[in-house]
C-alpha cells in the first residue's frame, strides 16, 4: 500500500461516490467552500493498493498556525471501509507519518461512528440491560429511540430489528475506539 497527498478531483470523486458511508462533508467540494469561507488549505490524501487503486481517502483541512506549524481537521473522518481494521491500521499509520513530516500540532476527527451492527441472531438484545454484553437502547431507522427497559421485552425487541437500526450496547473485546483530549488552558 502507498500513501498519496494529492489525489486528483476527478479520482477523489469517483472514490467518494462509490463508498456507501460517505458524508457531504467529506467531499471534495466541501474543501473548496472551507478554502473559500474559513481560510482553510484543502488536502485530498489517500492509500491505494498495489495496482494503484484508491482503499481509503481523507479531506483534510489545514489551518497554519505560528511558528511554521499547523494543525488538520478531518470532517467525519476518513472515506473507507472500516470493517477492514488492517486498513484502518495502516492508513492510519501512514498518515501519522504524513503529518509529521508537515509539522501537524493535531489532527482534529469527528467520524460517525455505528454503535453496533445487529449480529445474526440479535443476542446482544436478548441479553438485556444485565447480562454482558448487553444492549440499552435500539435507534430506529425512522428515528425513534426504543429503550430497553427490562429483560422481559428483550425477545420481542430482538425479533423487530430492521436494517439500518442501531444497537447501542457494551464494548466488548475488539471494539475500535477513538478518543479525543481537548487541550487544557492551565
Amino acid at each position: 500500500m502507498k500513501f498519496v497527498n494529492n489525489i486528483d478531483e476527478e479520482e477523489y470523486k469517483k472514490f467518494w461516490e462509490s463508498m456507501p458511508n460517505n458524508h457531504f462533508m467529506q467531499s471534495y467540494e466541501w474543501g473548496i467552500i472551507q478554502q473559500k469561507n474559513r481560510n482553510q488549505i484543502p488536502e485530498y490524501v489517500g492509500l491505494k493498493d498495489e495496482s494503484g487503486n484508491l482503499q481509503a481517502a481523507a479531506l483534510l483541512l489545514k489551518k497554519k498556525t505560528p511558528l511554521n506549524m499547523c494543525y488538520y481537521y478531518s470532517p467525519r473522518g476518513f472515506t473507507m471501509d472500516f470493517s477492514n481494521k488492517e486498513l484502518l491500521k495502516t492508513f492510519t499509520e501512514e498518515l501519522k507519518k504524513y503529518l509529521e513530516k508537515e509539522n501537524a500540532i493535531y489532527l482534529k476527527l469527528d467520524p460517525p461512528i455505528m454503535y453496533q451492527e445487529v449480529d445474526e441472531n440479535a443476542q446482544i438484545v436478548k441479553n438485556g440491560l444485565n447480562k454482558y454484553p448487553g444492549a440499552t437502547r435500539i435507534l430506529r431507522a425512522d428515528g425513534n429511540i426504543q429503550r430497553i427497559k427490562s429483560d422481559s421485552d428483550t425477545e420481542y425487541i430482538a425479533n423487530n430489528i430492521k436494517v439500518g437500526d442501531v444497537v447501542e450496547r457494551n464494548l466488548i473485546d475488539g471494539d475500535i475506539v477513538l478518543l479525543n483530549r481537548q487541550p487544557s488552558l492551565h
